[in-house]
């Protein structure tokens, strides 16, 4: 069984510390696409990767798998539309009978890998229920501080 980072840990809330020191800690990424994706795959980056950055899931070691991931989607996509619906194709062979579009089994062949790649980034149901993404920091009221305040003034009086 492979290893888990530390980050997946801390997402699926199994995070031990003793057990994990020394891993490396990675910054989030950007929500800019890679210059070097297409204008397809830059859309699928906003769609996908986007809310993934913007819940801390994506780190910047992540960027470069996402965005293999998002032009694996975008070129999937273009092989589909492209086939149109024609599984089938008329053969070269004498008796005329028609064969598997080949394009039809590159495209299949995309689409497990495409599954493959959602699963490891919680793109799925079920590997979105074994990540949780971190619990984001609510902004203070003034309230929260004069409880808070009360509460400290409490405790250095004894009474709590």
């Amino acid at each position: 069984m492979k290893r888990l980072p530390k980050q997946m840990h801390i997402l699926q809330g199994t995070y031990r510390p003793a057990r994990h020191d020394g891993e490396p800690e990675f910054p989030a990424a950007s929500t800019k696409p890679p210059k070097h994706l297409t204008p397809a795959a830059r859309a699928v980056w906003r769609q996908e990767a986007v809310p993934l950055i913007e819940n801390g899931v994506l780190t910047v070691a992540d960027i470069s798998m996402m965005a293999d991931y998002c032009q694996l989607v975008a070129d999937y996509r273009a092989l589909m539309q492209e086939i149109g619906g024609c599984f089938v194709v008329d053969s070269a062979r004498e008796d005329g009978a028609q064969v598997k579009n080949p394009a039809w089994q590159i495209a299949r062949d995309m689409l497990q890998l495409i599954n493959a790649m959602r699963l490891q980034f919680g793109l799925s149901p079920v590997s979105r229920s074994k990540v949780t993404a971190p619990e984001k920091q609510k902004p203070s009221s003034e309230w929260d501080e004069f409880s808070a305040e009360i509460a400290s003034r409490g405790r250095m009086q004894g009474n709590e």
